[in-house]
């Protein structure tokens, strides 16, 4: 498996026109946020396209073997409420236990019981505050069993709006969101 998952799914989703959002939505969104929230938390922070509080962007690929390689990125804010170096000791606890619970299992990506999957661990990649990068490994016994896929970050980070999520297999393509409200998401057979 490649090891940018989100690329492949990206163009996945581009050439099959599954996109979840355009960016008239995207700039929708940040301005919304920008209504709700000071920049005062983003010393130097750049903004970026892709870069949107309160929407982080999940990639899955399923293989035929059973492996599974999925891939996690997220505006820091989503997680500690800022997106630079921690001030003081409250704020480095607060980024150490958001990234231990990044890489506990059923957080970010919870699988179908049924598929037998078997969670091999997750690494978070350096690249500071500002936006977060983790992969995740799983084994699965029996992946065309796998009907659901599901997240846990809403119950663990209030920031979060939307998880914008694409599952990529030899049999399937699909591309959606997970809200609060829908955290689970059923696959087409």
């Amino acid at each position: 498996m490649g090891p940018n998952i989100l690329v492949l799914a990206g163009a996945v989703m581009a050439s099959s026109g599954l996109h979840t959002g355009d960016t008239g939505a995207t700039q929708t969104a940040h301005e919304d946020h920008d209504a709700h929230h000071g920049h005062a938390d983003h010393d130097g922070h750049e903004e970026h396209e892709a870069h949107v509080h309160g929407v982080g962007h999940l990639g899955v690929a399923v293989e035929t073997d059973g492996r599974v390689e999925a891939e996690f990125e997220t505006p820091g804010y989503n997680l500690f409420g800022f997106e630079r170096e921690p001030r003081d000791a409250d704020e480095a606890r607060l980024v150490s236990e958001a990234r231990s619970s990044l890489l506990a299992e059923g957080v970010v990506l919870r699988l179908d019981r049924d598929a037998g999957c078997a969670f091999l661990g997750g690494e978070i990649a350096d690249t500071g505050y500002q936006d977060i990068r983790v992969t995740y490994r799983f084994e699965c016994a029996q992946p065309q069993r796998l009907r659901r896929i599901g997240t846990g970050l809403f119950e663990m980070f209030e920031r979060f709006e939307t998880i914008e999520a694409v599952l990529v297999s030899p049999d399937r393509q699909a591309g959606f969101d997970l809200t609060p409200a829908s955290p689970d998401h059923r696959l087409a057979p």
